[in-house]
């Protein structure tokens, strides 16, 4: 089971559209806000990286989230796995909800691997310093198992707009000493669609990752 949770995890992490619905791409530190009433939107990513077996790896994924109210969305992600090849290239999918507690400033999320006990709960904080946009995470993986302990995880990110450009930087830690910083460029290509791309550095290892993708709202 703590196998089964680690690596629960770690696919959270890995990729923002592969795990569960996070902040616009390519972050995996979520924002406080919440997607609008009856709108949707929709990222897909793709990441080139080393495992922690120093195998050479390519994932992509595809997230949709829909605004069930004013406060609150819900989000379906799914994972594919190009590289190494296995048999079931397609992850499972996990199913997220988030609730905005006080709009764009305050939420809490809950978010499950479908078919499985762990979960993954969210507290997100974010904040505006001039054109600077913070933001702020605490999480804890439940191993859905009583005599099994679970872990705990942070996340700080920040946006900076620069015309048509935001640059973006996160940093996050899990519990036990691992973690990813990252660095990233956006690139809107109109109102309600960007391009993205950015490079990250495993903490615990001089393991990098390359990611891409693009995000829509409609």
């Amino acid at each position: 089971m703590v196998a089964t949770s680690a690596a629960l995890l770690g696919g959270l992490l890995l990729a923002a559209p592969s795990g569960r619905a996070f902040a616009a791409y390519p972050l995996a530190t979520d924002d406080a806000g919440t997607v609008k009433r009856d709108s949707c939107e929709l990222e897909a990513s793709y990441d080139d990286y080393r495992d922690e077996a120093d195998l050479a790896s390519r994932a992509g994924g595809l997230s949709f989230k829909h605004g069930v109210t004013d406060r609150m969305d819900i989000g379906l992600s799914l994972p594919y796995r190009f590289r190494p090849e296995t048999e079931g290239r397609v992850g499972a999918a996990s199913l997220a909800l988030k609730f905005s507690l006080v709009p764009d400033r305050l939420a809490f999320s809950v978010s499950n691997e479908l078919g499985e006990k762990e979960y993954f709960l969210n507290g997100i904080l974010s904040g505006e310093f001039g054109a600077l946009k913070a933001h702020l995470n605490a999480g804890y993986l439940s191993s859905g198992d009583e005599t099994t302990a679970g872990s705990a995880s942070f996340g700080i990110a920040a946006e900076y707009p620069l015309s048509r450009y935001a640059a973006v930087a996160e940093l996050r830690s899990e519990e036990g000493g691992s973690g990813e910083a990252l660095l990233g460029l956006r690139y809107a290509l109109r109102e309600g669609l960007f391009v993205s791309a950015g490079g990250a550095r495993r903490l615990e290892a001089a393991r990098y990752r390359f990611t891409c993708g693009f995000h829509m709202e409609f």
